[in-house]
């Protein structure tokens, strides 16, 4: 995928996780670029550190950070510099992900209780590799997307290189989402062709301002996402939302007619994700934020290192 991946961890704060940063570093780079390697080198100290001036340090760590795709953190060992990348990255839009081991610390309140953060813990480093692999990748094969317009073909190819991506008409294909901008994108689309199969249904996402559909009965699901939001983040939650819902807990939690009885129709729709791993009112907290009673809601709530989604 090669995103560009920035790694927080201790350096003045304590060193004694730094094997620890190292191999997350390791793990990371397979797929994609860390641009803050130096984190994970045994000698790096603040003597070392202070070969550099504290000012070309910042202006360096920071011009990083606003080149990245992600930010991963590992907050076990506390360090006021982290916490700083962590809201630095914030006030920019930059995706975080918080990660620390519950059985050796406890998160601040500031980071837990902030619904921007995904805050993960884990027990073991078996099952923070297990974590991050459902952060870096994300295959879905129950939902196919299908795009008519250059707008949304530049959506699908960011998603891929985000690690995101659908199995066209796949075995287990349940649903085909149309990606569109436009009245006219629809009408290049072979409706009749993609309904050939009772089992299969058929939604519109409109990816840009709501527009007239005529022929509304061809569709399943009609949905759009509210004004001012980002459609691609939104397209993202969404397909987070049917890995979720559809592929991981298909016998656990809910059929696909559960599912498709919340999207079915023509509605407005909003995504987020939410982790926690014992206690359910941190994530029924987190899913009643700035709830707009307004919208459509679809709640998946999961432990341990499943993603949670609202949407």
């Amino acid at each position: 995928m090669n995103r560009r991946i920035y790694f927080a961890g201790s350096i003045r704060g304590g060193r004694e996780d730094a094997g620890l940063y190292k191999r997350i570093i390791d793990y990371i780079n397979k797929t994609d670029i860390v641009v803050t390697e130096h984190i994970g080198q045994a000698d790096m100290s603040m003597k070392s550190q202070t070969l550099m001036s504290d000012a070309c340090i910042y202006e360096r760590d920071t011009k990083w950070l606003e080149s990245c795709d992600l930010l991963i953190a590992e907050c076990t060992c506390p360090s006021l510099g982290v916490g700083y990348e962590l809201a630095y990255a914030e006030a920019h839009g930059i995706p975080v992900y918080i990660f620390y081991n519950e059985l050796r610390s406890n998160i601040s309140a500031m980071l837990n209780g902030n619904p921007y953060f995904t805050v993960v813990p884990y027990g073991n480093e078996e099952e923070l590799y297990q974590i991050l692999k459902d952060i870096l990748n994300l295959n879905v094969e129950c939902a196919s997307l299908i795009t008519v317009d250059s707008e949304n073909k530049q959506i699908v190819e960011k998603l891929k290189r985000d690690g995101i991506s659908c199995i066209e008409n796949g075995e287990f294909t349940l649903m085909k989402i149309i990606l569109a901008n436009s009245k006219e994108a629809i009408e290049k689309v072979n409706l009749l062709s993609l309904r050939q199969n009772d089992n299969t249904k058929l939604v519109l996402l409109q990816t840009s301002d709501i527009f007239e559909v005529v022929d509304k009965e061809m569709f399943d699901a009609i949905l759009s996402f509210p004004n001012g939001s980002n459609t691609y983040e939104e397209i993202k939650s969404f397909l987070y939302c049917i890995r979720n819902f559809l592929e991981i807990h298909w016998t656990l939690s809910v059929d696909f007619n559960d599912f498709y009885s919340l999207i079915k129709g023509k509605n407005i729709i909003s995504m987020q994700r939410f982790t926690y791993r014992k206690d359910i009112e941190e994530a029924l907290y987190k899913l009643n934020y700035n709830r707009d009673k307004k919208r459509k809601n679809i709640s998946s709530l999961s432990v341990a290192y499943i993603i949670m989604k609202k949407s």
